[in-house]
């Protein structure tokens, strides 16, 4: 008998140290912003190896592919964990790619917080001037090819219960990135909380995770007898408690705890199921839990259940056209050099500025002393060369002040990413026999500022197609103005209306708090996109008669001018619409797929409809996915000024004159002209 159990008692406990592996790409861990370009002289890039709560690494091997270009002649790597040194590797540079496998044993790894630096620093042929080298070194590029680079951990599970903290470990860490996500529904089928809720997870999930390459599914469980899907690896699961306790998806005393709103996380090792609830006691208080969850400034607790309250957090800070920011609004960073100094910075959706535009970077900064042409610095937005300038000294003052200038046109909705990347003399030391090579450093003083240039905010009107990414003025307010509302004619996972509210949130950095998700087809805000699938029909867009203002008229004179001197290209501008939207009808109507998605009809108020359609499921979720995926320059059709102002009007102007150079001396002489006269009358009355 006491041989049996023992025997048990083994068996047992091989099902928690049974050895897993996890491969996982370094793209979906590569912080937010962060690309994989490592440019210049020296530059360097972080990025975290997680091991969870109830995870014992046996080892931890890390593959980087990396390609090179421009005029290297040797390129030297450091690897380092932390602030552990654990490899020096000379490469020579050649046309295909090379790989480097670093494999870290258990003794080198920290139970939590391991984090692996890659640094490089590229060395031109000695034979090349000094000026030549300034402008090589700034081709000089070392790519990580991130799809093929990845990190693979070999572990068994503990009989440790991870805690909250962990599930929001679990997200970044990308472990899970070839699972789909379940969204397991205990309240009403389809009810506008039951939607809603789901929505706030699915932008929970994408913005804790820093990707939107996960794929949601919707489980209803009151339609099915399971209510976890038993396939899935890891499930997202609200509903009241009553629901809570009979699906038996938390153990007993999870469940007693439900007081308020709250969020509970437990991993069934039997099943291999990670299981996170929410839920309340009412459906308000679940709502709640939920948009806790939705805005990741809302650290997990530190603990396996929690009651959850919403904190006031500083919002981060959407730029305004022709404002100064001071530099660390942006950055935390000191100091560049040894990376390039980076400013992360979210324009507005739907912005329109003149040509010319530049926005401004004031520096002031304090380096070694450096000859003319030693030293330089390069401005690049998103990736691409904007602007360079030398350094300078000076003996009678230690920081100097330098100006950098980019133009309006190269920024985006969305995140930007404005980088200046350093090169000068690098400092030498010598130890011993040998010699060591450190990076040209600038300090940043707290003065150093940026101002934007100006532009003009406006919105898409009438019919026409929208871009993936024009979609991102559906955000504002937190989504107080949204409505998605669901015309489905079958049972569905809503898989694609995910997949497009992921990419948004994404897009937007920031969740839609107050987003409703309805079947009902009656418009209750501003802005509805409707996802009309199967035997239903695409209402007629309405006719916008234009404003009989003369001053509103101007204004979109100009707007089109200002269209004009940007270069924007099949993009017309019309006087605000009137109209409501009409209702559902059950006829369909044959659309071609790539206009299908999109389609956007306005009235008059300043109410948007977009229309999503599909004849059924598998067509909308292949066309929904090559939608998202467009990477072909925004068109944007007809266009309104959104609201009008004396800032906005100033930019009108402008772009009049900018596009129409010779209407400013005569406007001169048609204001200059009636004054002379009155001037050369008066005096004649003297006389």
């Amino acid at each position: 008998m006491k041989r049996f159990i023992t025997m048990l008692m083994l068996l047992v406990a091989s099902g928690f140290s049974q050895a897993e592996v996890t491969k996982v790409p370094l793209n979906f861990i590569l912080p937010d912003g962060q690309d994989a370009m490592l440019r210049g002289q020296w530059d360097k890039i972080s990025f975290p190896l997680t091991i969870l709560e109830n995870q014992q690494a046996n080892s931890l091997k890390v593959t980087l592919k990396l390609a090179h270009s421009g005029n290297i002649d040797t390129a030297t790597l450091w690897l380092q964990l932390g602030e552990k040194p654990l490899a020096n590797i000379q490469l020579q540079p050649r046309t295909e790619s090379q790989q480097v496998v670093a494999t870290l044993t258990p003794d080198l790894l920290q139970r939590y917080g391991n984090v692996m630096t890659l640094s490089v620093r590229h060395q031109l042929p000695p034979s090349l001037s000094l000026t030549q080298q300034r402008m090589e070194a700034s081709e000089a590029v070392t790519q990580v090819l991130t799809e093929q680079s990845f990190y693979e951990i070999d572990y068994h599970y503990t009989r440790e219960q991870p805690s909250l903290s962990s599930f929001a470990a679990l997200m970044r860490s990308g472990q899970l990135h070839q699972e789909s996500i379940m969204l397991t529904n205990l309240l009403e089928t389809n009810s506008d909380t039951a939607l809603s809720v789901a929505g706030l997870l699915v932008q929970g999930w994408t913005l804790r995770s820093g990707t939107d390459a996960y794929q949601f599914q919707l489980n209803q469980a009151q339609d099915s007898e399971n209510h976890v899907a038993p396939s899935s690896k890891v499930n997202l699961i609200f509903g009241l408690p009553e629901s809570i306790l009979n699906a038996s998806v938390l153990p007993k005393n999870f469940t007693a705890a439900i007081n308020g709103p709250y969020l509970g996380f437990h991993f069934a090792p039997e099943k291999q199921q990670w299981v996170f609830v929410v839920s309340g006691r009412n459906n308000l208080e679940l709502m709640q839990a939920a948009q806790f969850f939705a805005n990741p400034a809302n650290l997990l607790p530190n603990q396996s259940y929690a009651l959850v309250e919403a904190k006031d957090h500083q919002a981060q800070a959407v730029l305004a056209s022709n404002k100064q920011y001071p530099l660390n609004t942006f950055t935390l960073q000191q100091a560049f050099g040894d990376s390039p100094l980076v400013l992360p910075m979210m324009m507005p959706a739907n912005t329109l500025v003149n040509k010319g535009d530049t926005a401004h970077i004031n520096l002031m900064l304090s380096h070694p002393k450096v000859q003319p042409g030693e030293a330089a610095m390069v401005l690049r937005v998103n990736g691409e060369y904007a602007n360079s300038m030398p350094l300078r000294s000076s003996y009678w003052r230690n920081a100097q002040h330098y100006r950098l200038s980019f133009p309006m046109e190269k920024l985006h909705a969305g995140l930007n990413t404005v980088s200046i990347e350093l090169y000068g003399p690098e400092q030498m030391s010598e130890f011993g026999q040998g010699k060591n090579y450190q990076p040209f450093i600038a300090q940043i003083d707290s003065t150093s500022t940026l101002k934007m240039g100006a532009w003009v905010n406006y919105y898409s009107v009438n019919e026409q197609k929208l871009h993936a990414d024009q979609l991102l003025f559906t955000t504002t307010e937190q989504g107080a103005k949204t409505q998605l509302s669901l015309n489905y004619d079958q049972h569905s996972d809503l898989a694609a209306v995910w997949e497009l509210l992921s990419h948004v949130s994404l897009q937007a950095r920031k969740p839609m708090e107050q987003l409703l998700i309805t079947t009902s087809p009656t418009a209750k805000r501003p802005i509805q996109l409707v996802f009309n699938v199967g035997n239903t029909a695409i209402p007629n867009s309405l006719s916008a008669p234009k404003s009989d203002n003369m001053m509103d008229e101007l204004r979109h004179q100009l707007l089109a001018s200002m269209v004009e001197s940007s270069g924007a290209s099949t993009v017309t501008t019309a006087a605000t619409p009137a109209g409501q939207y009409g209702s559902f009808t059950p006829t369909w109507q044959t659309v071609a797929p790539s206009d299908s998605l999109a389609r956007l009809s306005t009235d008059g108020a300043g109410w948007h409809k977009i229309e999503f359609n599909a004849r059924d499921e598998a067509s909308l979720n292949k066309d929904m996915a090559i939608y998202l995926s467009d990477k072909s320059p925004q068109t944007q059709g007809t266009i309104a000024l959104a609201t009008p102002s004396h800032e906005s009007d100033v930019q009108l102007a402008r772009a009049g004159f900018i596009t129409h150079p010779y209407s400013l001396p005569l406007i001169l002489f048609a204001l200059l002209a009636p004054l002379a006269l009155m001037v050369q009358r008066a005096l004649e009355a003297k006389k």
